[in-house]
């Protein structure tokens, strides 16, 4: 999540309001919006001020509940790092990326369709032997976890 807006509406320019006046009421971050031509209703500079307070943006201050503020400790704290990592250590550099192919220690060796499409020679069971079979083994692990479960209890 980012510490900052980037372009979302009214937020940045009141983010940026608040980094330049501090603590500001919504009546003082409305009349300053006027001032700079982009005006909002109140409901909209509600919801902003809703969003901007959901994301971490911004705080009420703790002596007014009114006002709100980015100049928190909290604010800052989580602020610093990102300032730290675009400001201080110069910009951060994205290398193009090109996979190069695994190669395989044993070459493929491709087979011809016909031995591919040969069927497996399994030994085949009649159906009702197979029935009888899977009937006995239900048998024998009911018998099992029923001799179990009487001795648990």
């Amino acid at each position: 999540m980012s510490l900052r807006p980037k372009a979302r509406g009214f937020s940045r320019t009141i983010h940026d309001m608040l980094e330049e006046n501090g603590p500001m009421s919504r009546s003082a971050i409305a009349k300053e919006l006027r001032e700079r031509n982009k005006s909002a209703s109140s409901k909209q500079l509600l919801t902003c001020i809703k969003n901007m307070r959901h994301r971490g943006w911004i705080e009420v201050t703790p002596d007014d509940r009114r006002k709100f503020d980015i100049t928190s400790d909290i604010l800052k704290n989580q602020r610093d790092p990102q300032g730290i990592m675009f400001n201080k250590r110069g910009k951060v550099t994205i290398r193009p990326f090109n996979p190069t192919p695994i190669e395989s220690p044993t070459p493929v060796v491709k087979t011809s369709e016909n031995s591919q499409i040969r069927p497996i020679s399994a030994p085949i069971v009649p159906l009702p032997v197979q029935v009888a079979g899977m009937i006995l083994l239900t048998a024998i692990i009911t018998a099992a976890s029923t001799a179990l479960a009487m001795r648990m209890f």
